[in-house]
């Protein structure tokens, strides 16, 4: 059987019909807080025009799956936060990076908690979670999440680049590169799909006919609560992450120096009115509702 081959990149951008004439299907992409490292509307228009497929991984810090439930919570509601402005239908791979090197055992609580809480801030992207991560840890978490879509790196727990793959592994990162994208040598990752658990894998085909994406809510987004200046906890971050997301800039505090700390500040005040007067909102410095609904829905 031919392998069914995809490729993943960040910072440069190989000419999307060199992809697809080189023999690729599809394209694994970022959302991190780098403008410069993450998918735009209009490359994932350029993918789909040549009918590449499209997935999606979060990844900004290396280790940022050892912050566990708060930083899982802010990551999948930025995750969620940038597939709604891209216009991503439901069911669009949406994984995040749970563990590229040997999670040790004392660590695997504190990633299994952020996994959970990731998965849980999907919201409707839910059906397209999963992770990327060494053999160990994807299998590991796939016990609890077996229906979810793993991604294993090309580096195993062993140290044995390429030599074992997990059972659990849908999508496989391989060591070197099988074809050549002219120009691109060294810039993109090849990976195998079409085997394990997910031989069939839902990518995004941008510009396709896709199920319109499901409404807000209309009395607002369920659970945030009504937040401004002074306020702290779980939902400020997630505020702050969303508005991160959107490439505001809140600080060097937070435990990756992003901003994402926790506490509705001055910064995050003027960030949320910016915010605010660029969606044609009331600028109070509120998050209510319709702040909330505003900034997860796409803009």
């Amino acid at each position: 059987m031919t392998d069914l081959l995809a490729v993943d990149y960040a910072w440069t951008h190989p000419d999307p019909q060199a992809i697809r004439a080189a023999g690729y299907t599809a394209v694994i992409r970022y959302v991190s807080t780098d403008p410069t490292k993450d998918l735009s509307a209009a490359e994932a228009q350029s993918l789909g025009a040549v009918g590449l497929g499209v997935g999606l991984v979060f990844e900004t810090e290396a280790q940022r799956a050892y912050g566990s439930t708060i930083a899982g919570s802010t990551d999948g509601a930025m995750m969620a936060g940038r597939l709604r402005q891209l216009g991503a239908p439901t069911g669009t791979p949406a994984l995040v990076n749970v563990g590229d090197w040997a999670v040790l055992s004392s660590q695997v609580s504190a990633v299994e908690s952020y996994y959970a809480a990731y998965r849980q801030s999907l919201g409707e992207y839910q059906s397209g979670a999963g992770g990327y991560g060494t053999g160990g840890i994807i299998t590991y978490l796939s016990a609890s999440y077996p229906d979810d879509l793993w991604w294993q790196n090309a580096i195993d727990d062993l140290g044995q680049s390429g030599s074992v793959i997990s059972q659990s592994a849908s999508i496989y990162q391989r060591v070197r590169p099988t074809l050549t994208i002219p120009g691109a040598a060294g810039q993109y990752d090849e990976n195998v799909y079409g085997f394990g658990p997910r031989p069939v894998i839902s990518w995004w085909q941008p510009g396709a006919a896709q199920p319109a994406p499901p409404p807000p809510p209309a009395d607002g987004i369920p659970d945030m609560p009504e937040i401004s200046q002074g306020a702290s906890g779980t939902a400020v971050r997630i505020l702050q992450g969303l508005l991160v997301a959107r490439y505001f800039h809140l600080g060097t505090s937070g435990q990756l120096g992003d901003g994402i700390d926790g506490s509705f500040g001055p910064l995050t005040n003027a960030a949320v009115r910016t915010y605010q007067g660029q969606a044609h909102l009331q600028v109070d410095g509120i998050v209510g509702p319709i702040t909330w609904r505003a900034l997860l829905t796409v803009s």
